[in-house]
């Protein structure tokens, strides 16, 4: 079971202010056969100009996959029309597009298939600012092979195809027309002095797929040291600094982990 809450807190400053510490659109995929989470991404649409993001990561999963969208309360404050019409389409859902300010939407669906549930709340009286909290539930069945590339089972990858059946949203790093990304890529360049890089990442190591792939086509790239270092113990960035290794046949990339330790006291009005 999953569970997407909207916690109200208090103001600091203000004891009797209640702030809503969720905003924007929470998605969850899973495994089709396994039922694992693949990866949990949450969209603060409720900025100006965050829904792209939100938009890059559909976009981005595999077919197949199982996907839990669930969007409360002012999520649509600045989703476009023309990203609307891309949701409906893209979620074949029937009233995604109907939520007004305060109101819930929830589905479950597979990627580039059906959709097997859909809820939603509303509110019927205009002195209500928030809807009841929202329960939905579906039984999907398992997937089937069909949406499984060809080259998961050459025992060449191996280690690229157990990152792509464990993680998502690498988009075409995972697609069955996956694009080759390694250092070799780099137009060859004489160096006169190594100047190595530092990518601090957090939880989404496909956004330094992103920067990987933009100093893998620039020259002399390929010859650049590279050290990923991520926000806390995370496997995901481990295993993703060894698929790309075993694809480059490069030691160029290497995890180092650094701890943060939150500083504020528990139960504060901001939640990191």
């Amino acid at each position: 079971m999953l569970q997407v809450l909207r916690k109200v807190t208090e103001k600091p400053k203000s004891p009797h202010a209640k702030v809503s510490s969720h905003k924007g659109v929470t998605i969850v995929v899973l495994h089709p056969r396994t039922g694992k989470v693949m990866l949990t991404y949450g969209s603060r649409t409720d900025l100006p100009s965050s829904t792209r993001g939100l938009l890059e990561i559909l976009n981005a999963l595999q077919a197949g996959r199982i996907l839990v969208m669930v969007a409360p309360t002012d999520w649509k404050l600045y989703v476009s029309e023309a990203e609307i019409t891309f949701l409906e389409d893209y979620l074949g859902g029937w009233f995604v597009g109907d939520m007004c300010y305060g109101e819930m939407w929830a589905g479950i669906g597979t990627v580039d298939g059906r959709m097997w549930a859909e809820g939603a709340t509303i509110i019927r009286n205009y002195t209500v600012k928030m809807s009841k909290p929202l329960i939905i539930s579906a039984i999907v069945p398992i997937g089937k092979n069909k949406f499984r590339c060809e080259w998961y089972s050459d025992p060449m990858n191996q280690m690229h195809a157990e990152f792509c059946e464990t993680y998502e949203g690498y988009a075409d790093f995972c697609s069955c027309n996956v694009s080759s990304i390694t250092p070799r890529d780099a137009p060859l360049l004489e160096m006169k002095e190594q100047i190595p890089i530092v990518i601090a990442s957090s939880r989404h190591q496909f956004k330094v797929l992103k920067q990987l792939r933009q100093l893998w086509t620039q020259a002399g790239g390929g010859n650049t040291s590279v050290l990923l270092s991520v926000d806390g113990l995370q496997k995901e960035g481990k295993d993703f600094a060894k698929v790309t290794q075993v694809s480059s046949q490069y030691k160029l990339l290497s995890v180092s982990y650094i701890y943060k330790q939150n500083p504020l006291t528990k139960n504060f009005g901001i939640n990191i």
